[in-house]
């Protein structure tokens, strides 16, 4: 299945699957975020020198500081939600996103050779 990637700007992409939150950056909240994902390693600045506008938690626990608006990334998100739903032939709001498997499952060749 292709893997379908959102710009955060500056030539910087983060898989749309990964995206959990896209916040504002200057909430206090969203600063504490940014500190101890810092401390954590866990930081990743993709704003190429320029203000921070938005921060992006993804589900791996990283967080991606951009340069983009908050609406702006969000309007990416949805638009490569929508290329995803589109390349699979599922529906928006369908049940059907809960059948689709994380990944193949494993045989292992040697096992069917009884």
């Amino acid at each position: 299945m292709p893997s379908f990637l959102v710009n955060l700007g500056y030539n910087h992409f983060v898989s749309a699957e990964r995206v959990v939150a896209v916040v504002n950056s200057n909430s206090v909240p969203a600063k504490r975020l940014r500190d101890e994902a810092k401390e954590q390693n866990f930081l990743l600045d993709a704003t190429a020198n320029h203000k921070v506008r938005s921060i992006v938690v993804t589900s791996s626990k990283h967080v991606i500081l951009s340069a983009l608006e908050v609406n702006t990334l969000v309007n990416r998100c949805n638009e490569t939600n929508l290329k995803f739903l589109k390349a699979t032939g599922l529906k928006p709001g369908s049940d059907q996103l809960e059948t689709v498997p994380d990944s193949e499952p494993e045989n292992d060749p040697l096992e069917d050779e009884t």
